[in-house]
C-alpha cells in the first residue's frame, strides 16, 4: 500500500491483486484493463532458474510464457514480462510462476486474482468444479444417514439442490 497503514487499504490492495503466496521466489505484477482486453505485466525472480510462468483465467492456464531470463547480480534469473489476455466475460486473473528445476520439491509464487466485471456477462462456474461439489455433497448425505439430525440433514440436502441447479447454469 501507499502511505500509512489502514485496513480499507490493504483490503483495497488484495482486491487489486496486490498480493501473493511463494515457496521462495518473487512475483510482482499489475493488471491494466482497456476494454475487452486486459495487460498483465509483472517481474519474477527466482534464486535459481526461471521455469514456467502461466496466467490464470477462471481457474484456467489462459496463457503460458516463456522468455529469456536475465541472470541477477547476487545469483538466480528474472524475467520481465507482459501478455494479453481477452475479456469475452466476467473473469478473475491471476498470475503464477514456477522455479526451473524438477529434481526438488516445486518452487512456485501465485498471485491473488483480480476481478474483471463484463457487463451482462456473469461468471459462471466450470460444469466439473460443480459436479465435483456435487459428488462431495451427496458423499456426505450418505455418510451422515442416521447420525446427524433431520434439520442437519435438510442443510446438506438444501446445498444439494442448489448445486444441481447451479450445474445448469455452468459452463
Amino acid at each position: 500500500i501507499d502511505g500509512a497503514f489502514s485496513y480499507g487499504k490493504w483490503i483495497d490492495g488484495l482486491s487489486a491483486g496486490k498480493s501473493f503466496v511463494t515457496t521462495g521466489p518473487m512475483l510482482v505484477t499489475e493488471q491494466i484493463r482497456t476494454g475487452d482486453v486486459v495487460t498483465v505485466r509483472g517481474t519474477f525472480e527466482s534464486r535459481s532458474t526461471v521455469g514456467m510462468i502461466e496466467v490464470i483465467k477462471n481457474g484456467e492456464v489462459a496463457q503460458s510464457i516463456q522468455g529469456q531470463p536475465e541472470a541477477k547480480e547476487k545469483g538466480g534469473q528474472r524475467i520481465q514480462f507482459e501478455t494479453k489476455i481477452p475479456l469475452d466475460t466476467t473473469a478473475w486473473i491471476a498470475v503464477r510462476g514456477f522455479e526451473g528445476h524438477a529434481d526438488q520439491r516445486p518452487r512456485f509464487a501465485h498471485t491473488a486474482p483480480v476481478h474483471h466485471t463484463v457487463e451482462d456477462q456473469p461468471l459462471r462456474p466450470r460444469k466439473e468444479d460443480v459436479a465435483y461439489l456435487i459428488k462431495r455433497v451427496e458423499d456426505e448425505l450418505t455418510r451422515h444417514q442416521g447420525v446427524l439430525p433431520e434439520t442437519a440433514l435438510a442443510e446438506y440436502q438444501e446445498s444439494l439442490d442448489f448445486y444441481r441447479f447451479l450445474h445448469d447454469q455452468a459452463r
